[in-house]
């Protein structure tokens, strides 16, 4: 998952998206980790086996980005630029 965050968006707020997915992650089982992204957003990845298809994986990461979007007003999902002001872009297709 890629945090990416717009305009106005200040860094904490970052971090505490990275750290709730991280959480949300944690209660399905699954262990992740926070790197940056070289630019001003963080991802959170997840080791998977080659067992799972792109269509699987894309497919949970979307879900977790909706949900994300739907708990939080700050966090969105879609990747039109002008939306993005005052929130944090969850790119679920960085997998």
């Amino acid at each position: 998952m890629d945090f990416d965050p717009g305009e106005a968006v200040e860094w904490n707020s970052v971090k505490a998206a990275a750290l709730e997915c991280r959480q949300r992650l944690s209660d399905m089982g699954l262990t992740s980790f926070v790197k940056t992204t070289g630019g001003k957003g963080l991802h959170v990845v997840v080791p998977i086996g080659r067992y799972h298809a792109w269509d699987e994986v894309k497919a949970f990461a979307q879900s977790l980005g909706q949900i994300m979007a739907a708990d939080n007003r700050i966090y969105i999902t879609r990747m039109t630029k002008s939306a993005r002001r005052g929130r944090i872009f969850i790119d679920y297709l960085r997998n």
